[in-house]
């Protein structure tokens, strides 16, 4: 008869039920901000790629005023701005981030298409006619510390996620700042009857 007592009184007693609620809201909340943790990180790392690649191909576009050895030049701009990521430790603060600085490549092309979703497909012949030029970043793996820790509890493996970066740019001289007067240098094919009360 004892036993019975005891264990009516302990299905009627409620008292500890919330630590119950509390350890299952805990595990789902630190799950979400595991989930938050790593996806952030691969953003960040996004981010910080993409940043790269844009000042890449700015470097470069800047060079490709159809000169002589323009598209040399602009290889050499592009190395100059990845040489000052590497000595500036650009991507020091991302310690989960191995970035191999120097494995991007530098693509130039006549023309590009009025949809931004379209394939570039004119590559540049000559330096002459390079004016757009694409710098496409390798991608680099992104390590998730608390993904793979969860998946090495649960006796899994997967490969870390890469993420890569490009960005096109391209060159126009519409106007040089020669001090101490201002002078407008137009593109070749800029006509004045087409740019009537339009400020160069």
């Amino acid at each position: 008869m004892r036993a019975a007592d005891t264990l009516r009184r302990f299905r009627r007693d409620e008292r500890g039920a919330i630590v119950i609620i509390v350890a299952v809201s805990l595990v789902a909340i630190l799950g979400f901000a595991a989930l938050a943790f790593d996806l952030g990180r691969t953003a960040s790392t996004q981010s910080e790629l993409q940043s790269y690649a844009d000042n890449l191909a700015l470097a470069a576009a800047g060079e490709l005023d159809g000169d002589t050895n323009a598209r040399q030049r602009a290889r050499d701009a592009a190395a100059q701005i990845a040489a000052d990521y590497a000595d500036n430790g650009r991507f020091n603060d991302l310690t989960f981030l191995t970035v191999d600085l120097s494995d991007y490549e530098l693509t130039f092309y006549a023309s590009i298409p009025a949809d931004d979703n379209d394939p570039l497909t004119d590559e540049a012949e000559n330096d002459a006619d390079a004016r757009y030029v694409a710098a496409r970043v390798a991608p680099q793996g992104v390590g998730l510390t608390v993904t793979r820790a969860f998946d090495g509890l649960r006796g899994e493996t997967r490969d870390d996620p890469e993420v890569g970066a490009v960005a096109v740019a391209g060159h126009t001289q519409l106007a040089c700042d020669v001090t101490p007067m201002f002078f407008c240098m137009p593109e070749s094919d800029w006509r004045a009857e087409d740019n009537i009360g339009q400020m160069i």
